[in-house]
């Protein structure tokens, strides 16, 4: 499945994709008024919006533009693996 046949399908289809074939990638991203939860699937990512007071799903989206990664990774602390003693350092 494409991303593009992904994104054709309704609400419902979707959420049973995320559930049958994505992969959670434990990253969530905030804005003010949702919060985004990240799945891989297939070869696509698909995010699931949340509104943030109520914890409702909102809809899902997908996308292949890895720059839409961005806010997930700004997250990630990766200072332990240059602690003192590593072989980068």
């Amino acid at each position: 499945m494409t991303v593009q046949e992904f994104n054709q399908l309704n609400e419902c289809f979707r959420a049973q994709m995320l559930w049958l074939e994505g992969t959670p990638l434990h990253l969530t991203r905030f804005t003010p008024a949702t919060y985004c939860v990240l799945y891989l699937v297939y070869d696509f990512y698909a995010e699931i919006h949340f509104d943030r007071r109520t914890r409702e799903p909102l809809y899902i989206s997908a996308f292949t533009d890895v720059d839409r990664l961005d806010p997930y990774l700004t997250g990630i602390d990766i200072s332990d693996i240059f602690q003192k003693g590593d072989l980068c350092t």
